[in-house]
């Protein structure tokens, strides 16, 4: 038997004796890696890790929107909102839009 840990992909030695040594594994369980071979594992499970969290506060997002929309329209068909210096009264879908899309300017 091999004392050596070897990379699963390259077939260089990973530096490390097994999974209880910290070695590079997927989640999937697939490996060992050596530390060149893993790296763009990592960096593409941290990117992941991101997309989720902004999925996440997009659902949030979407579900506060929806929320506030169904309000509005079982309710309220139009909301006041304070623009510049005059208050007007607009649809909210239009408002929320501007508000956007003033944000991204």
């Amino acid at each position: 038997m091999n004392k050596y840990e070897h990379c699963c992909q390259c077939g260089e030695r990973t530096g490390k004796a097994g999974k209880g040594e910290d070695s590079l594994y997927l989640q999937n369980g697939v490996g060992p890696y050596c530390e060149t071979c893993f790296e763009p594992f990592n960096a593409l499970e941290v990117e992941i890790a991101d997309l989720r969290t902004r999925c996440e506060k997009a659902e949030k997002d979407a579900e506060r929107y929806r929320w506030l929309r169904q309000q509005h329209e079982s309710n309220l068909t139009k909301v006041h909102v304070r623009l510049d210096e005059f208050t007007l009264t607009h649809r909210l879908d239009p408002h929320i839009d501007a508000a956007i899309a003033k944000e991204r300017t």
